[in-house]
């Protein structure tokens, strides 16, 4: 259909209370590993001026996934390993402009 894939559409939520849950970095994160993981782009909806600050801390992350995503350096066999659903990674930055994803792993209490 020649139509570029979408990963789908995600607000970036901040803390309003109780009933909605803040969107936090690692949440970001996943979702653009799993969108660089299987070469899709990202809908964000819910942009409000007035969660700035909020937004901010976050477009960092969106940023660095797209730019890499769009550059095409990264090579399938990474791609295979980020695009599966539940394994977590983070993007680190290494001296002279490399990078390397790293595995995340969370402890349950």
């Amino acid at each position: 259909m020649f139509l570029p894939a979408n990963l789908g559409w995600r607000a970036v939520k901040s803390w309003s209370g109780a009933q909605e849950e803040q969107t936090f970095p690692d949440d970001i994160e996943y979702l653009c590993a799993k969108a660089l993981g299987t070469d899709s782009g990202l809908s964000l909806m819910g942009i409000d001026p007035k969660n700035a600050v909020g937004m901010a801390r976050l477009a960092h992350i969106f940023k660095r996934y797209e730019i890499l995503r769009r550059s095409n350096r990264v090579p399938e066999s990474i791609k295979q390993e980020i695009r599966v659903p539940g394994d977590e990674f983070r993007l680190v930055d290494l001296p002279g402009g490399a990078w390397q994803f790293r595995p995340v792993h969370c402890c349950e209490a």
